[in-house]
């Protein structure tokens, strides 16, 4: 006979439940079997924690946990233990109930030291199975100095010394639900040596320089612990005073360095790690000290007419800060001279100085205290150079005209003995100069023709000279024309072009001057242009033969007589003379004439 599967005759209900309190439900009435001699089990899935559900009768049953907590849907199935099985399922949800706050582990027992910073965090030793609940920590019996805090659970602060000795110590932990846990520890505070305190503040004090000075700084510190002795020290002591580390006695002689305000720290300690400090201000009153030598002038030797300089504050020294020195000097050699303000020797040394001086230098402070430091100062002599007497005055000459000038009384020596010699530069051509004189002489040429600046050294042979110089005019003097190449000899052609150009055989050596022409014994025909110098023309018949032409150059500055130069030269022209019966055409194949020296000989066919 085919096996039947159950069924479910009831949808089963959804299902409430709250933790930590008993549920129960039967859910074999929500199945039956049509097969009377089948027996059904039962199983489900996603049961929450804390229940079970019997197979044989079909109980769920159980105490629902903290982690059951919430709404889950459960699938129950009945099985007839021949293949036939039926299931259904429904919704549980599971309130929760509030857990109080546990012990998570015991607190260790701790160990803290008076004065010294204590932290221990006990959040860690509790714990709260329900999510979303926030511990608040309390405690009882913490040591004086040490607080909790409510929400970290973290005690802190620094034992005082009343808390020294042994605590228990509960701590609480409360859910804000009505939750609450504590736990005890024990915590041991040992003891701190305590530090010297300050009794009263130590006041200002004034002292004056270099006269003794004594003051107690004991009775400002006390000292808790009984039977600790106080040592003292201190720091930025003015220069001379010292502290007594037994008595706490500050005393001495203030010295000049201390001169001003001094912030001084007394720091009292008991011999077991305790200090305290106090600062106060002492003042100490300046008390003028006078100038002092640092270093010893060394002797100095110089030279005549040599600048010579000397600083001497680098040699003094004023122990008073602020102090300003004003300088003097006895014996000084003539040139020489101190300034007060800076103390630097300067100055010249004159011919009158040659020799040895024992000079004094003094130093004066600003309260009139002084102090004196000496050295031997030698001057050497020295060649003084030559001087310019007097200026030499301008002076004109004329070319080719002698000039003579003595400059020697334009110049002056103050070494007795010493000779002067003499040089010049810029001297105008034709001129020199007599070194051992100093007289200028000569014919000044037509290139002198100027202005010229000439400058004068006189020397005393010792290596010490002097210059003057002046201005000499030269004024121009007419020079004549010259002949600059002679004229050679020409032959020229009867009716035939003739052209020569004399004017490049000439020169007037004065610049500027312009030169005329003129000549004489010209042959007919021929003629001679005065400007350019070009005689130019055709010679006629009756030139025919040997002519003597005199040229005449003038720079027309004194005519030809005594200012011009003449420049004669004879010229020679023989001009062919051809036979009746010669037709012309015959005659103007004639060879040419030849030019010769200084006169033109005909050519004869």
């Amino acid at each position: 006979m085919p096996n039947n599967n159950p069924t479910v005759t009831n949808p089963i209900s959804n299902q409430s439940a709250t933790e930590d309190i008993f549920f129960g439900l039967n859910i074999s009435s929500y199945f039956s079997d049509s097969d009377i001699s089948d027996t059904l089990t039962y199983s489900a899935t996603n049961l929450p924690d804390g229940l079970t559900l019997n197979a044989a009768t079909g109980v769920i049953s159980g105490t629902p946990t903290n982690a059951s907590v919430g709404t889950r849907t459960i699938t129950v199935t009945a099985d007839d233990g021949k293949g036939g099985n039926a299931n259904t399922s429904f919704s549980m949800t599971i309130a929760n109930t509030n857990d109080a706050p546990t012990v998570a582990s015991i607190i260790p027992d701790q160990t803290a030291t008076e004065d010294s910073a204590f932290s221990f965090n006990i959040s860690t030793n509790f714990s709260d199975i329900d999510l979303g609940d926030t511990l608040t920590y309390t405690a009882t019996g913490l040591p004086d100095g040490l607080t909790i805090n409510s929400t970290t659970g973290l005690i802190s602060g620094s034992p005082t010394n009343a808390a020294v000795g042994l605590r228990n110590v509960t701590v609480t932990a409360t859910d804000g639900k009505g939750g609450t846990v504590n736990t005890s520890f024990k915590i041991t505070v040992a003891n701190t040596n305590d530090a010297p305190s300050v009794a009263s503040p130590i006041p200002d004090k004034t002292a004056t320089e270099d006269t003794f000075f004594s003051m107690n700084v004991s009775s400002h510190f006390a000292e808790m612990d009984g039977g600790d002795m106080l040592s003292f020290f201190a720091n930025q002591l003015p220069s001379g005073l010292s502290i007594n580390n037994t008595t706490g006695i500050i005393s001495g002689f203030a010295t000049n360095a201390a001169v001003g305000n001094n912030n001084i720290t007394i720091t009292a300690t008991d011999g077991n790690g305790g200090t305290i400090s106090d600062t106060f201000a002492l003042t100490v009153v300046n008390t003028n000290d006078a100038p002092t030598v640092t270093l010893a002038i060394g002797d100095r030797t110089t030279r005549e007419d040599a600048l010579f300089t000397l600083d001497i504050s680098s040699h003094f020294a004023d122990p008073d800060v602020g102090d300003t020195l004003n300088y003097a000097a006895a014996n000084l050699p003539g040139g020489l001279s101190i300034d007060a303000n800076t103390g630097v020797i300067s100055g010249t040394p004159t011919n009158n100085s040659v020799g040895t001086h024992n000079i004094s230098v003094m130093a004066k402070d600003s309260k009139g205290s002084t102090v004196s430091n000496g050295f031997v100062l030698t001057v050497t002599n020295t060649n003084d150079d030559p001087i310019v007497a007097s200026a030499i005055p301008d002076r004109t000459a004329t070319e080719d005209t002698t000039f003579t000038f003595n400059l020697r009384n334009y110049f002056a020596d103050v070494d007795l003995g010493d000779t002067l010699s003499f040089f010049a530069t810029g001297l105008p051509n034709g001129l020199s100069i007599d070194s051992s004189t100093g007289i200028i002489s000569g014919v000044p040429t037509n290139v002198a023709v100027g202005t010229h600046t000439i400058t004068i050294t006189a020397s005393d042979g010792s290596g010490g000279t002097t210059t003057d110089s002046f201005d000499l005019t030269v004024s121009n003097a007419n020079d004549a024309p010259v002949v600059a190449t002679p004229l050679s000899d020409r032959t020229a052609t009867e009716d035939s072009l003739f052209t020569l150009n004399i004017s490049g055989n000439f020169a007037d050596p004065d610049a500027g001057d312009v030169l005329t022409y003129t000549a004489s014994g010209l042959p007919h025909g021929l003629s001679l242009d005065s400007s350019t110098g070009i005689i130019t023309g055709s010679p006629m018949n009756v030139a025919v033969g040997t002519s003597t032409v005199t040229i005449i150059a003038s720079d027309g500055k004194g005519g030809t007589a005594r200012n011009s130069l003449t420049s004669q030269w004879e010229m020679s022209m023989m001009i062919p003379q051809l036979p009746p019966p010669f037709p012309i055409e015959q005659r103007l194949k004639m060879p040419p004439l030849l030019l010769t020296s200084a006169i033109i000989f005909p050519t004869v066919m």
